[in-house]
């Protein structure tokens, strides 16, 4: 074992997964209930925010998109601010829901990418030559603008592909109620969390997650803990492992740089030591037989909900650790 666990106490460090369970779910209610992340069929941001026309008012021009009346003051006062631009266009994704999972995938990142390109490529350009900095989404149809102007929400909202244009949605951590108490693990390494929910029952069934490939959107993960290490994707065996399509983060392998949170949920998925003395066995993830890949949320692009946008990208299309040649036959 070795990083930021390794202080002499592996086993308690194994066993502290299990702790994790609150923080999990308060992990998963934050992702999904952060505001401006609805699904593609609708709109960004929930709840909707009171949208205001961009009209003569505050353009000089009479516009049809839709502008979220906090950003519009703070721009036309003269400030600066990251915005993100909403398109008209949804991909039409319902071929998809008959096809082998090769085919799904290659099909959805295809016509995700495409309808992204056919409606984003002008106001891109044309914000690119007016020296906006600009990055562009395919897994929501949507620009995001880095510290844009009034000129610059000006002349994205003079294209009529364009819905609306809003400010970044916030996202906090949801703190647990109450500490979380480290469970109990029997005499068979099984973990207080796995007889709880009869997982191990499930287990002596035969089913223990093999074949399954999970994503972990989180702060990160400590690849080389004791409980994941085996069920980590790019563990080739023998000390070697392959980052590429399994990893996506700010450094070139997984790593906890925030906090050992994502480590935790990963623990609690598919965790398990192998200990070959049952005693000492830690066995606290639902799914042990299961293999793990992540991608780092807070770290990697800046903003926290930047970043969930290309760690999106990233889950339905694997790529290398460099970004590049994405591939959607090796999504989770």
């Amino acid at each position: 074992m070795s990083g930021i666990f390794d202080v002499n106490r592996s086993r308690r460090a194994g066993r502290s997964l299990r702790s994790g369970l609150l923080l999990v779910a308060a992990a998963a209610l934050t992702v999904l209930t952060a505001p401006g992340f609805a699904s593609d069929s609708g709109a960004m941001s929930r709840p909707n925010p009171p949208m205001r026309a961009l009209t003569s008012q505050h353009t000089n021009e009479s516009l049809a998109v839709q502008v979220a009346p906090g950003l519009l003051r703070r721009l036309h006062t003269g400030g600066r601010s990251d915005f993100v631009i909403e398109f008209r266009e949804r991909a039409d994704l319902s071929a998809a829901a008959g096809m082998e999972w090769n085919a799904r995938g290659r099909y959805v990142h295809r016509v995700l990418r495409e309808t992204a390109e056919r409606s984003q490529a002008t106001v891109r350009d044309a914000l690119v030559a007016a020296g906006a900095d600009v990055e562009s989404f395919w897994i929501k149809n949507v620009l995001w603008v880095r510290d844009g102007d009034l000129a610059t929400l000006q002349t994205a909202g003079r294209f009529d592909q364009v819905q609306r244009i809003i400010e970044p949605p916030s996202v906090t951590p949801i703190e647990p109620m109450r500490p979380a108490t480290a469970a109990g693990v029997g005499a068979t390494g099984i973990g207080d969390n796995i007889t709880h929910v009869g997982a191990d029952q499930v287990w002596a069934q035969g089913t223990l997650g093999s074949g399954i490939s999970v994503g972990v959107i989180d702060d990160g993960a400590l690849y080389t803990h004791e409980a994941i290490v085996r069920q980590y994707r790019g563990n080739l065996g023998g000390g070697a492992f392959d980052h590429d399509y399994n990893w996506f983060g700010p450094s070139p392998e997984p790593s906890a740089l925030e906090s050992a949170h994502g480590t935790h949920v990963l623990g609690t998925i598919l965790g398990d030591d192998h200990d070959a003395d049952p005693a000492q066995r830690d066995r606290i993830g639902m799914a042990p037989g299961a293999r793990w890949m992540a991608c780092n949320w807070q770290s990697s692009f800046g903003d926290p909900l930047l970043a969930l946008l290309a760690c999106g990208q990233f889950m339905l299309a694997p790529t290398r650790v460099d970004g590049e040649d994405p591939d959607p036959d090796r999504r989770p």
